[in-house]
């Protein structure tokens, strides 16, 4: 990193050696730890509800869909 910005190795060094000693300052608070439960919650709630959509959309569609890889594609009644 040195060569590549024109810098001396020594000065990198005490720039990492500042930062890490003074990271808190320079970037607030510490992160606090967060429950992966408090995360995870709402999106499970919301895949929930969107599942239930496409399924009532399924059902209340008057033609059928197949689906095709990711495509979804009209299929008349015959």
């Amino acid at each position: 990193m040195a060569s590549e910005y024109g810098v001396a190795p020594v000065q990198i060094s005490q720039w990492k050696r500042q930062l890490l000693e003074e990271a808190t300052e320079v970037y607030g608070r510490k992160r606090q730890a967060v429950d992966p439960e408090t995360l995870t919650a709402p999106l499970y709630q919301e895949v929930g509800r969107l599942k239930m959509e496409l399924d009532w959309l399924k059902k209340s569609w008057p033609c059928r869909l197949r689906r095709n890889g990711n495509v979804w594609n009209r299929i008349t009644p015959s």
